[in-house]
């Protein structure tokens, strides 16, 4: 019984973690394709302020590349989510 509750506890905790983090990760995503087309070092820098957020981290890594064009953006895009997920796997 009394791993069963904890169990219950741990999946709570868990699911409101996880819901507190997506909901700040889709704010931040929000303001940072807003103003990134006009202030793409204030973008960065926001993001760097949340390095916490894994979705913070993927798209920090394929912004401070300078001159790339569409497909190595979104390689960088894809190897830097593909380098979060045992990160994730742990949280």
């Amino acid at each position: 019984m009394t791993f069963s509750l904890i169990t219950v506890r741990l999946i709570i905790e868990r699911f409101w973690f996880w819901t507190k983090v997506k909901s700040r990760e889709k704010t931040l995503i929000k303001e940072v394709l807003k103003i990134y087309s006009s202030d793409s070092v204030k973008a960065i820098a926001r993001l760097r302020k949340n390095l916490d957020l894994p979705m913070a981290r993927i798209f920090l890594e394929s912004l401070e590349l300078q001159e790339v064009n569409a497909i190595e953006f979104r390689l960088v895009l894809e190897m830097a989510t593909q380098a979060e997920l045992p990160l994730l796997k742990t949280c």
